[in-house]
């Protein structure tokens, strides 16, 4: 056979030179092999390795091996352990040739170990505690006790797909679930938590302890603080900024910058860039500082069009420090926006500041009824008898006008049955309820609704407020965009320039409702949190929320759950510096 004289001819001693003599048996019985190889049979080849990485890759993504040549076909010998359903070797990169280092990769979470054939340690006892610990596979049988590893998930979009558990996948989706609801770190040990994730959800979840979800917050903080410095450098219009500081009960200060640009498909967009701690005097520089360095960390120095502060008098400083240092558009004509917000809340202090008889009587009733438990459940007897709902009438607070307008919200459906259930009680008739009270009273809340409205306008995050001041657009500001986004091709230069100035903000909300968020994130029990953890857990939550476009912030949200004014001071802390 043409296979015996290749391997028959010449002197084999000729031909073997230097060869090591262990390798002369098996080079003297290759002529016999070839002679009794059948062309049309199948080599007794293991395959399993070749199969592991079609699976592999039909799982998802890993780190499973991308090549043939670096797969390892396993060797003629059978690999009789059942743990080889779950594994398969790769060559340990940079390996020597002649004796390569082997490592076994597990299927499910692709975690890899060293693999010694014949030796101590890293052979298949190492697997299987792998398995039996981290998939809970029965010790005895190594096979899955609750769950297999790969399941069919079903989507109303597409359908069903395969779909399989990963450790990793699962521990950014829990980073996304403690920073959106504002959960503690320690949440991942509470044995509630774990209970209802290993029994009910997954059972191959994988516990970690609150050091390493604190790792896992960071290391996305990062992640998506490195994209959004990439966008932001890159992207071709200008940005608007927002600027606010706020002081806790405790005398901590935080200043807060958002940014504000539409993007290439006319869609505003808002993020959170900085949420610093102000540990210097809050003067004019000062402010100008610390906005500065973060347009140079986000590298928008020569992008920023405008800036949207309140009427402080130290703000007006730190915009003449800001108009020298950037590269304004019309000499920085349009540069400082002062807080719409701001202004209408200074207008309506102003005017409800001074003792009013009427309102004071109604403020009187509501704290008459919440605060006396045995009128409260009188007036609910009462409400019932009528056939009315019962509602808490919420508690005024004097440094929000807002409040009253909710508070008289509460009360005028309440007109005819309060009045006879109120002066039943009080015996001075300058202080019962009279007809013309109520006319005042809806007089009153008919001019509140107004800046109200207003307020909630102003606070949009998803449409342009700046131009909702001209009254002739006021009707028509949600459709801006959109007709700018199909007339950009048609009008160029002005799209452009539109892109610029639509993103202006006509107040600091985007900044006030940062710190509503840091309030709620700084709870009695989480207040040892230091200010990086507090600026990294801030901003992951605005980040997280632009993904779905769920930034949205309604200013009058703070008081749904009728809280008092010392439970105001309490939970949301003022801001001192207005």
């Amino acid at each position: 056979m043409a296979s015996q004289r290749r391997f028959s001819g010449g002197s084999s001693s000729s031909r073997r030179g230097n060869v090591d003599l262990k390798y002369v048996t098996e080079l003297d019985r290759l002529p016999a092999l070839c002679e009794n190889f059948d062309e049309t049979s199948e080599p007794d080849l293991d395959l399993s390795a070749e199969h592991d990485l079609k699976a592999n890759e039909d799982v998802g993504t890993g780190t499973g091996p991308s090549t043939q040549s670096s797969s390892i076909s396993n060797k003629s010998r059978t690999k009789r352990s059942k743990v080889w359903e779950f594994f398969y070797l790769q060559i340990k990169p940079n390996s020597n040739a002649e004796r390569p280092e082997y490592i076994a990769i597990c299927k499910i979470c692709k975690n890899q170990y060293s693999y010694k054939q014949g030796g101590t340690g890293g052979g298949t006892g190492t697997f299987r505690k792998h398995l039996v610990r981290f998939h809970k596979f029965d010790e005895k049988t190594c096979q899955p006790t609750i769950i297999e590893p790969t399941q069919t998930q079903l989507n109303a979009q597409s359908g069903s797909r395969p779909w399989a558990f990963r450790n990793d996948t699962a521990r950014r989706d829990l980073v996304r679930f403690v920073v959106r609801t504002e959960q503690p770190f320690t949440i991942c040990e509470k044995e509630g938590f774990l209970e209802y994730i290993v029994q009910y959800l997954q059972p191959q979840y994988t516990r970690i302890s609150r050091h390493t979800l604190k790792k896992d917050c960071m290391s996305m903080y990062d992640e998506y603080k490195k994209s959004l410095i990439e966008h932001l450098s890159n992207i071709s219009c200008r940005v608007s900024l927002t600027s606010d500081i706020w002081t806790t009960i405790i005398g901590a200060s935080y200043l807060v910058v958002t940014c504000h640009w539409i993007d290439g498909q006319w869609g505003m967009q808002k993020r959170i860039l900085s949420l610093d701690v102000l540990d210097e005097a809050h003067t004019g520089s000062t402010i100008f500082s610390y906005n500065r360095n973060v347009c140079k960390i986000y590298g928008i120095e020569n992008k920023i069009f405008s800036i949207i502060l309140d009427n402080a008098s130290n703000n007006n400083s730190a915009v003449n420090f800001l108009q020298q240092f950037l590269r304004l558009p019309l000499y920085g004509s349009l540069f400082h926006v002062r807080c719409a917000c701001h202004i209408i809340n200074l207008c309506v202090s102003t005017a409800f500041n001074s003792e009013h008889l009427i309102i004071d009587k109604f403020k009187h009733v509501a704290k008459w009824i919440r605060l006396n438990s045995n009128v409260r459940h009188e007036w609910k007897r009462v409400c019932v008898s009528a056939g009315i709902n019962c509602v808490k009438f919420p508690l005024p607070v004097e440094t929000r006008w807002n409040s009253l307008h909710r508070l008289f919200e509460s009360l005028l459906p309440y007109e005819d049955l309060l009045t006879a259930f109120y002066n039943s009680y009080t015996l001075n008739h300058d202080l019962q309820l009279r007809s013309y009270d109520w006319i005042f009273l809806k007089k009153i809340f008919k001019l509140l609704s107004i800046f109200k409205e207003s307020t909630e306008n102003f606070s949009g995050c998803y449409y342009p407020t700046s131009s909702i001041f001209l009254p002739y657009i006021f009707q028509m500001f949600q459709s801006l965009l959109e007709w700018w986004k199909s007339s950009s091709k048609q009008y160029l230069i002005l799209s452009a320039l539109a892109r610029d100035v639509l993103a202006a903000q006509a107040s600091t909300v985007a900044s006030e409702s940062t710190f509503s968020t840091t309030g709620r994130i700084v709870k009695d029990y989480r207040s040892s949190l230091s200010p990086a953890t507090l600026y990294m857990l801030t901003c992951l939550q605005d980040w997280f929320a632009a993904e779905s476009r769920n930034q949205q912030y309604n200013f009058m949200d703070e008081f749904k759950d009728n809280s008092s004014e010392e439970e105001y001071s309490r939970k949301i802390l003022c801001n001192y510096d207005e």
